[in-house]
């Protein structure tokens, strides 16, 4: 049992150490096949013309009025030249009121004429602004909303991969700009990716931790020995963290869907654990000056198959799921689930029996009145799971 639970500790271990390899991929685009033909369209588009994902702040006037003012236009300069500031934004492709131009033509020549000239704007030159802009159909409802009420600046990232941080870094430069009549937004790619990521961290700290303590606290409540928290704790770990850590090791990102993924391993993995431990439990009420190896070989020998075969009824729909997905990572987030689950049986069947013998848990008192053939409420449910399980 010792050399078992070595071995099964360096497993943990090992698997466990990639979650320091993952990474994060929340851009929409992750969701599409590489080989997809739009994502094919898409880069060649890119390859040819130098684009990239672009960051979008939108300023909009809360009282509906026309961002075409001198303060409105000086606006939309100032928040240009600060976007132009950040590191992974590409200063010469950003699109908006202070970098485009009118064409128009006039006694056979072409004037090309700024929306907003450098300096102090005035009434007259927000007014011929708006009026030169009414003419240019390619500006109307992109550069500025319809009805002039408001505008956006578009800029171009150097790094998709950095669409995060730079967006952080565009909000906390841009919020003092913000006023009450006057909103600022970002949106574009490059805020979605932001926002998922902010939300899976998030989401993270509060589920994973919690559906943890919740699986732990109910095996407490179910067997009422501290002791009893140790195996099942290895099998947990064992599943959800070898599962997550092979794919950082493996090299595939942490998608917005990945965030389920150790919560649904802790919920399959503690049913193998509740399964064995009852039936020991059983055992062990019965004989309590039994002899604790041959009770665990016992309580194994008798769950072996159905946890095994339950096992793999659950690894098969995960993989049923991993073949028809054309999504890579909900095709990862199965194909790892599958693994995480077989993980599960692994330390089930190998792992916590070698634990019990090492622990040498004494009866539990929420089993108590097994040993008269009338079990409680608990205990009965217990064997009720038990009996259908065998």
């Amino acid at each position: 049992p010792k050399l078992i639970m070595l071995l099964s500790g360096l497993l943990v271990l090992f698997t466990a150490a990639g979650l320091t390899k993952l990474s994060k991929d929340t851009s929409v685009r992750a969701f599409i096949p590489t080989d997809h033909e739009s994502v094919v369209t898409d880069d060649r588009i890119n390859e040819t013309f130098g684009l990239s994902d672009t960051l979008a702040v939108a300023v909009v006037t809360n009282d509906g009025e026309s961002i075409f003012t001198p303060s409105g236009l000086t606006l939309i300069t100032e928040l240009s030249e600060i976007l132009a500031t950040l590191d992974n934004v590409r200063s010469d492709r950003i699109a908006s009121l202070a970098s485009e131009s009118s064409i128009s033509g006039a006694d056979g020549m072409v004037e090309v004429d700024p929306y907003a000239y450098p300096g102090s704007i005035s009434v007259a030159d927000a007014a011929s602004a708006r009026e030169r802009w009414s003419n240019m159909p390619p500006h109307i409802g992109t550069l500025a909303a319809e009805d002039g009420s408001g505008a956006v600046i578009l800029a171009e990232l150097e790094d998709p991969q950095q669409a995060v941080d730079t967006d952080l870094a565009a909000l906390e430069l841009l919020r003092p700009f913000a006023t009450d009549n006057l909103s600022i937004h970002v949106a574009g790619p490059a805020a979605v990716s932001a926002f998922l990521s902010k939300k899976i961290d998030g989401d993270a700290r509060v589920m994973q931790p919690l559906v943890f303590l919740m699986v732990l606290g109910f095996i407490y409540a179910a067997f009422r020995r501290v002791k009893a928290l140790l195996a099942p704790l290895v099998v947990l770990l064992g599943a959800a963290g070898g599962a997550m850590g092979l794919m950082g090791w493996a090299g595939i990102s942490y998608f917005a869907i990945t965030n389920a993924l150790p919560v649904i391993l802790v919920a399959i993995a503690v049913a193998d654990a509740i399964h064995i431990l009852s039936y020991y439990y059983q055992l062990r009420a019965a004989q309590p000056d039994g002899d604790v190896r041959d009770q665990v070989i016992t309580a194994m020998s008798e769950m072996a198959r159905p946890i095994t075969l339950t096992t793999l009824t659950t690894m098969a729909g995960f993989i049923g799921i991993g073949i028809a997905s054309i999504m890579p990572p909900i095709t990862y987030f199965a194909w790892f689930a599958s693994l995480g689950v077989a993980l599960a049986w692994l330390f089930s069947m190998v792992t916590l029996p070698n634990a019990l013998v090492l622990l040498q848990l004494p009866p539990s008192p929420a089993f108590a009145s097994w040993s008269s053939g009338q079990p409680n409420a608990l205990g009965s449910f217990f064997r009720n799971i038990s009996t259908w399980c065998a």
